[in-house]
Formats: C-alpha cells, structure tokens, sequence
C-alpha cells in the first residue's frame, strides 16, 4: 500500500524485503533491497543484515557479489567492512586485510582502519596489545557519534525514526557514515 502512494519509499522496500525473507523468498527480498538500494544507498546499512539473512538460500557469494556491487556504486563504509568481514569468516585473513588496505589507500576511513588493526592483531599476536590498543581509541571516537541523522533539521540519535520527532517530515532521518553494523 505504501508503494502505491510513495514508490521511492525505502521503508516499504526494508518491510518487503523483510517479509519475502520470512516466507523463505530469498530471490524476491534480495531484488526489494536492490530497489530500496537504487532508492537511497544511504540506508545500506539497514540492508547488510537483511541481506545476510539470505545466504542460507543464496549462497555467501551471491550475497558478497551482491554487496561488491553496491560498495563499487556507492563507496560506502559499511559494505568495506562486511567485505573484509567476509573474507576473514571463511579463513582469508591475508586477503581481508589486503583488500582493507587497498581501498584505505584509496580512501582512508576510521572505521576501516579500526577493522584493519583488529584483523592485524589476529595475525601478529607479537604486535596484537599495539594493534588493540590503537583500535580501542578508534572505537572511543566512533562511540561520541550518533547512527541517524535528520537531514532537514539536524536532529541526531541512536534509533532511526521514519517520522523525524523534530522537525516531523517523514524518510528524512537517515543513517550516518557512524552508523555500526549489526
């Protein structure tokens, strides 16, 4: 119903998609995430654990593919660390960090950097207290930000609000660059 009056509305795309994964209809969800995913990439974020719950019926590599698609699109964060956190899952420490360092190289960000101290502290247990301790000060910083933010009036928080309790328009709290995954 909510599409028949807003098409680009990404809550109905999430509800959908959120929906077809209940019914065990992995195909279909993953195809309302692309569509809720070309609507606004902002919210990749609420998508990545969506999409995750699709791999028992697609397959890992579908799912990554899936996700390389929308981080060459979009650039976003996110998507960098639950590609290297891919990687890493199935054992390819050396290949999660190469490909952590490649794209900070490109572009540096503070939440791949934490991810890449993490990974090389798993793999130099002789440099692991330098690596752990650096990626909690990292961790101290991302903690001050918030996860969704209005971006008609400013307003910020930890829970994302369809309807803004500010300024009261609606789909105008997104999630930030600071929001974590889940």
């Amino acid at each position: 119903e909510a599409l028949n009056y807003d098409k680009s509305c990404i809550r109905a795309h999430i509800d959908l998609a959120l929906f077809e994964v209940g019914q065990q209809q992995y195909e279909r969800a993953i195809n309302w995430l692309g569509k809720a995913f070309e609507k606004d990439s902002d919210f990749v974020a609420e998508l990545i654990p969506i999409s995750r719950r699709c791999i028992p019926g697609l397959g890992e590599k579908r799912i990554n593919d899936l996700w390389m698609k929308w981080y060459i699109s979009s650039s976003a964060e996110i998507l960098l660390i639950a590609l290297s956190e891919s990687l890493r899952q199935k054992g390819e420490y050396e290949s999660a960090i190469l490909f952590l360092r490649e794209q900070l190289a490109r572009t540096p960000r503070l939440r791949g950097m934490i991810q890449l101290l993490r990974y090389e502290a798993e793999v130099s247990p002789e440099n692991a207290g330098s690596y752990n301790l650096a990626a909690e000060v990292g961790d101290l910083v991302l903690a001050k930000k918030n996860a969704y933010q209005c971006e008609c009036c400013g307003f910020s928080g930890g829970q994302l609000h369809w309807l803004c309790p500010s300024c009261n328009k609606w789909g105008r709290v997104k999630p930030s660059e600071f929001k974590l995954l889940d």
